[in-house]
């Protein structure tokens, strides 16, 4: 059992590490895409009924933008260091668990979302990387809390086996 416990630790380790990676990745991929694809932000604003705004109507969008990409960035951030505390044997709460379920939502949701017949922005070769890291993400988060789970029923059997 000590085996499998250090083997979801580890699991935990390297999950909490990609959580964050992905989290400055979905950063990255932003800035990319303001300067090396305007055109996606041109239809995006046309979608959203923001162009008729002018330039407030773009800094608006911005704004939506970068703070979306606060909060996932810090919700990352929050979920993989807690991750990885728990790799290390510390006690943590269980709400970054909640935390972790509440962006695999949104995870699965944005693959349905970028298969969808509607998402006519993406080239298909931007869909199919797109696919890819995000089948990525949803996967690890799930690995995620399977081995928190886990960790915390193992450890919760062996104590009450080592007090009897």
């Amino acid at each position: 059992m000590e085996r499998k416990i250090r083997k979801l630790q580890n699991n935990l380790l390297i999950s909490g590490y990609a959580v964050i990676t992905f989290g400055l990745w979905s950063i990255l991929k932003a800035v990319f895409y303001v300067f090396l694809k305007p055109e996606f932000f041109d239809e995006m604003f046309e979608w959203a009924e923001l162009a008729e705004y002018g330039e407030f109507g773009r800094k608006v969008a911005y704004f939506i933008i970068f703070f979306a990409l606060v909060v996932d960035t810090l919700l990352r951030l929050f979920v993989g260091r807690r991750a990885i505390k728990e790799s290390k044997g510390r006690k943590v709460s269980a709400f970054y668990l909640f935390v972790t379920a509440v962006l695999m939502a949104f995870s699965f949701a944005s693959l349905i979302t970028l298969f969808s017949p509607e998402n006519y922005s993406f080239s298909i070769t931007d869909t199919i990387v797109s696919g890819a890291v995000e089948l990525t993400a949803l996967f690890i988060f799930c690995d995620l809390f399977y081995s928190s789970v886990t960790v915390r029923k193992l450890r919760k059997e062996g104590g009450e086996k080592d007090a009897a």
